[in-house]
């Protein structure tokens, strides 16, 4: 009879063992991860999907098994067990007649060990290890159990929806997913090595367009080829000879005043057709944003417009530059690299040290060197702003800030405009200190 009570007993806990490991793997489960197996015809993450859709009437039902389970355990093991066994050790002298005391002890321990170790520790471990599996796996048989306790989950549901109530918390405000943790998540699969490293920084630069400003991103017009169609027609057909841009801006007079845009295809045509002044029948308008337009928005309206080029416009109206795909995938991946590269823009020097243009924009340098100490809400965007935030005024060459464990000095001022910036790795023990240090 004894066996059969400890063999109850043993069950009783592997069952609770069984709940604990159920409710951890469909809680833990990636619905991405579900999704794409319920695509490819899974019964079980199907119904995985629905628990994790209903949370509220899955984790009632098995909060109830566990605790009729714990309350079975309890009453079998506490004093039906502990009987039997006070009963088997009164027969030895050396400890009768304190049998019984020293059974519920016994009884006591190993319950709890085993309710420790097989009910909650190993279930729970094996659930995280691989929780899709275990989910589709157990799904159908808690959607069973779920049918079997409606009536007391029912009003379970109730009374904790109540209760919410009461403390003001009935709402769910928060998101499935934060940026936060797809940029974490991001991170962790560089670091695993599921992602390359050119991978990670793409998706990062994705992560920050949305936080760009067409003015971050644009060719500002002092860069582009401009032709003045007040000129002479050879004088126009001569800029356009020499030039190498596919594109070129279109003013009338005033270098200010920008009618519009020439394609050289378009060009090409007017040249065999023998139209040689005819520019305005070829003129492009392209549509025109102001600075502050999320470089998001302007490559949704760079998708709807056949010139695949938007003019960046001032408070004032005046062109100030432009905005192609190409630019939004140099903000994305980087420099792609010219025939003359230029110097870059952050040069590795000795082990630990960087040379960086203090233009650089400073989410670069942060994945570049880590850093996490940056504000979330800033007013500026460039690593020359952050010293500026940092000192308050203008700095002076030689001056030092840190931050995270490294050294920003200021090596070159172009004027009133921070050119050059060294920033150096500091031994731990120094960088613990991020405070301003003095030149």
């Amino acid at each position: 009879m004894i066996w059969l009570q400890a063999a109850v007993v043993v069950l009783l806990i592997v069952l609770n063992g069984m709940l604990s490991m159920s409710e951890l793997a469909v809680v833990s489960s990636s619905k991405p991860r579900l999704k794409l197996l319920a695509d490819r015809g899974s019964r079980g993450a199907r119904v995985a999907l629905g628990l994790i859709e209903d949370p509220g009437s899955f984790l009632s039902t098995v909060q109830i098994g566990i605790t009729l389970i714990g309350v079975l355990t309890g009453a079998v093991g506490g004093a039906t067990l502990a009987a039997g066994v006070g009963e088997i050790l009164n027969h030895y002298a050396w400890i009768a007649p304190r049998g019984e005391a020293a059974a519920m002890a016994l009884v006591v321990v190993t319950i709890t060990l085993l309710s420790i170790v097989i009910g909650e520790l190993v279930p729970k471990q094996l659930a995280l290890r691989d929780p899709e599996r275990i989910a589709v796996i157990v799904a159908p048989v808690l959607r069973w159990l779920l049918r079997l306790a409606r009536p007391a989950v029912r009003m379970l549901n109730v009374a904790s929806r109540f209760v919410l109530r009461l403390a003001g918390s009935m709402g769910n405000n928060s998101p499935s997913i934060t940026e936060e943790e797809v940029r974490a998540a991001i991170n962790e699969g560089a670091r695993a090595g599921v992602l390359k490293q050119i991978e990670k920084e793409m998706l990062s630069g994705v992560m920050r367009l949305a936080d760009r400003r067409v003015e971050l991103i644009m060719t500002e017009l002092d860069a582009l080829t401009v032709v003045d169609l007040a000129l002479p027609s050879a004088a126009v057909w001569r800029a356009v000879a020499a030039t190498q841009h596919t594109r070129l801006i279109a003013v009338r007079g005033d270098p200010g005043h920008v009618v519009g845009l020439l394609q050289t295809r378009d060009l090409l045509g007017l040249r065999l057709q023998e139209k040689d002044e005819d520019f305005a029948s070829i003129l492009f308008h392209p549509p025109r944003v102001g600075l502050d337009l999320p470089a998001t928005e302007a490559l949704e309206r760079l998708r709807n417009t056949t010139a695949h080029m938007l003019f960046v416009v001032d408070e004032f109206d005046q062109v100030a530059g432009i905005v192609t795909v190409a630019d939004i995938l140099k903000a994305i991946i980087g420099d792609l690299g010219e025939a003359n590269p230029a110097t870059p823009t952050m040069c590795a020097r000795e082990a630990g040290s960087w040379l960086i243009d203090g233009g650089m924009l400073i989410d670069v340098v942060s994945d570049r060197l880590g850093l996490v100490s940056l504000p979330a809400e800033r007013n500026f965007d460039s690593l020359a702003g952050f010293l500026l935030w940092r000192l308050e005024r203008l700095p002076e060459e030689g001056e030092r800030v840190r931050l995270d464990g490294y050294e920003f000095e200021v090596v070159d001022m172009d004027g009133p405009r921070i050119d050059k910036v060294m920033v150096t790795r500091l031994p731990v023990a120094v960088g613990l200190d991020d405070d301003l240090a003095g030149g």
